[in-house]
């Protein structure tokens, strides 16, 4: 897996105009991607059962435990890995 690059706050106050518009699609890129890897874990240790060897009864108590995210990003995230599974093209 490529590793991805965050600017600083002092990187991003010195990026000229065309620069920001490269940063920020670089950043959305790598949202997206970290987005897919964090819903694939889920999917993962959802259809592996992993929550249970931490004592946990679902995949969403496992990762509101290991994360402290939220209820509602988790519940997000959560449905995106179900529509996935139904819609595996997408």
């Amino acid at each position: 897996m490529d590793p991805i690059e965050v600017p600083t706050p002092a990187d991003v106050a010195g990026l000229s105009g065309p620069q920001l518009d490269r940063a920020l699609v670089e950043l959305e890129t790598a949202r997206r991607r970290l987005e897919a890897a964090y819903v694939a874990v889920l999917d993962q240790a959802d259809t592996t059962k992993r929550y249970e060897l931490n004592g946990h009864a679902s995949v969403r108590g496992w990762t509101l435990a290991l994360t402290d995210s939220s209820p509602v990003e988790t519940h997000r995230r959560l449905q995106t890995m179900r529509a996935l599974r139904e819609l595996p093209a997408a």
